[in-house]
Parts: C-alpha cells; structure tokens; sequence
C-alpha cells in the first residue's frame, strides 16, 4: 500500500494533504472498495482505487484514482486495469461504475471515451 502513495506522488505532483494514505486505502478495502495493481516485477507501476458507493440504492463502484508510472504510459497498462476493474465489480454484483475525468485533456478524454467506452451523463 505504501507503494500505492509512492506512485501517487511521482504521477500526480500533490502536495501531501490532496494525497491519498495508506489508512485510506485500507479503509477502503474493508469499505467494500477494492485496489488493483500492475507490477513489473516487484515494483508496482500503475494503480486503480475503488471505492464502494450507491446511487439510487443501486449498489457501484466509483473509480476515484487510476495511476500509471510515467515511465511505463503508453502500453496499454491503464486501459488494462480499467478492463480488471471492470471485471471485478462485475464479481463482486456491481453493475455501474462512475468516475471523473477532465475533458479537456484531449488524452484524458480520448482514453476515457475512446478506449474504455465510457458514457457521458454530465459535464
């Protein structure tokens, strides 16, 4: 979990407060969320934490943070962690799964609407 704040730093440049802890993360799983990684090795590249939400007493998921080492962007590990996420929320009974994104990043945006499929309900 601790590697899961190390990343966090590198990919993200936020000062500590806006950085999601370690406690955080294990709240988290016992929350009914879940963390995915992807390793290279032993050292964890890239990340998705889930957390565990309703909405219109509909049990879902809310994709709060999806971070990949800058050094291993571009192949295709964030797409894939988006695709397990998927499927584990699939597992667990979830059918929904919601997150933010900005959509002014032409990137960002072309990720999120272009690779991953998603579907716009608000801006």
């Amino acid at each position: 979990m601790a590697s899961c704040v190390s990343l966090q730093r590198r990919v993200f440049d936020l000062p500590d407060i806006e950085i999601s802890p370690v406690r955080h993360l294990i709240v988290t799983r016992h929350a009914g969320g879940f963390t995915l990684g992807a390793y290279d090795g032993e050292k964890l590249v890239g990340f998705v934490l889930s957390l565990a939400a309703y909405m219109q007493n509909e049990k879902m998921i809310y994709s709060h943070m999806a971070a990949i080492d800058p050094e291993y962007q571009n192949y295709g590990i964030g797409a894939r962690l988006k695709w397990a996420q998927r499927e584990r929320a699939l597992i667990d009974g979830v059918r929904f799964i919601k997150w933010t994104f900005q959509p002014l990043r032409a990137r960002n945006a072309f990720f999120n609407l272009e690779k991953l499929g998603a579907v716009v309900r608000e801006y």
